[in-house]
């Protein structure tokens, strides 16, 4: 999966207590799951996987079957392949909390998938896949348990970036700061080498 998108504060999956790390299949849904702002810094990790996920409930899988990247399409038929026309309709139904906006009326959407998501990893779910509302559902973003994070995956790379400007179809523009991999021992090498690289994000639309 992609790249880390770990923050401190409630979110769709997890409240400040009980973090979980949050991964996203594009590099480029990061800041705008993150809501930062022009000069802020934010960090991007890159990992492989190395083990195989024994459950991972799939929502919103309707729209995740959209996605141009095949990969995740073909995960989610190889999921539901052997569930019930019943258990899909309780999937759709669980699908609208995680593919809503925060906020309906006064009612705040993640206090109802928080819930959903602590039932799901204490009946043994390693994460959650679900799109990225942020991303205008063209990617898809993992919850993942701390504790199975050095299990399934192994951290590659590490990037610091800023962010230098969003336009009108908010598309963002970037500078590297700084590049590092990891060894063996998840120990960060950072790069001596001066850096002169800019990265530009065009935001996914309709």
């Amino acid at each position: 999966m992609g790249s880390n998108l770990s923050v401190c504060f409630k979110q769709r999956c997890s409240e400040p207590e009980n973090p979980v790390l949050y991964l996203a299949t594009n590099e480029s849904t990061i800041p705008h799951e993150l809501g930062i702002i022009v000069n802020d810094l934010f960090i991007v990790c890159k990992f492989e996987q190395t083990e195989d996920f024994v459950y991972v409930p799939i929502l919103g899988w309707e729209i995740l079957m959209k996605l141009e990247d095949q990969g995740i399409p073909s995960i989610i038929k190889d999921y539901f392949k052997d569930k019930s026309d019943y258990n899909r309709s309780i999937y759709n139904k669980i699908s609208e909390l995680f593919t809503a906006p925060r906020i309906i009326g006064n009612e705040d959407i993640y206090d109802q998938t928080i819930g959903l998501s602590n039932l799901y990893f204490q009946n043994g779910a390693d994460g959650i896949l679900y799109p990225s509302i942020a991303d205008n559902f063209k990617s898809a973003n993992l919850s993942l348990l701390p504790e199975k994070v050095w299990s399934k995956l192994r951290a590659i790379d590490i990037s610091i970036y800023k962010l230098l400007k969003t336009d009108a179809n908010r598309s963002i523009d970037v500078q590297v700061l700084k590049e590092g991999k990891f060894n063996d021992v998840n120990n960060i090498s950072w790069s001596n080498k001066i850096i002169d690289k800019y990265l530009r994000y065009k935001k996914n639309v309709p």
